[in-house]
């Protein structure tokens, strides 16, 4: 048996992670840098929550799959050396709420616990109703607009309700006074 050693074996390895979002990249540092390792990536927990773009090199791109979190380890086949990055995967799904046309759902992956995700531009649609934001529950108050972000764990999926209004009519009465009186008004009722 034959052992290739390296001229500048790895004493030590770590990972470092780019910017997340809809993906995210990371790379492995390695000590001394004029070592030439055999890098090898792989999930070693969580890995239905998303996956590798690559096995092999210093660095690869994680895509998520559902919210929840990963554990990436590298390791070099030379020296043995390895080191291991935990990552988290968040998701935001929408619901029309009696309506139509919801946005898709949203995910995101970052190196950190909780992550803003920016609420889709689209609104859904419901036949005779006025959407009027988006909340946290079916019943709550409208409190974001598309385009707002909002911070969300990966522990579990946050579910954004679309809240609709109806119009109504507000009328005037002098109810036994005197003076003209405004005119009929539409008005939005939540």
């Amino acid at each position: 048996t034959i052992v290739v050693v390296p001229e500048n074996p790895v004493t030590s390895i770590s990972i470092s992670a780019g910017t997340g979002g809809s993906s995210i990249t990371l790379t492995a540092n390695y000590s001394p840098s004029s070592s030439d390792p055999s890098l090898v990536w792989e999930i070693t927990s969580g890995g239905s929550y998303g996956y590798l773009s690559s096995e092999t090199g210093k660095s690869v791109t994680v895509y998520p799959d559902s919210c929840g979190r990963m554990q990436i380890k590298v390791t070099d086949e030379y020296s043995g050396k390895s080191a291991t990055k935990y990552i988290y995967v968040f998701e935001m799904a929408f619901n029309a709420n009696g309506g139509s046309g919801a946005p898709s759902s949203v995910l995101a992956i970052d190196d950190t616990t909780s992550y803003r995700i920016d609420i889709p531009s689209g609104e859904p649609y419901r036949s005779g109703w006025e959407f009027m934001g988006w909340s946290t529950s079916s019943s709550g108050s409208p409190s974001y607009d598309p385009g707002d972000s909002y911070s969300v764990g990966y522990s579990s999926v946050r579910t954004m309700y679309a809240i609709w209004g109806d119009y109504g009519y507000l009328q005037f009465n002098r109810n036994g006074g005197s003076g003209s009186v405004p005119s009929t008004q539409s008005v939005l009722i939540a």
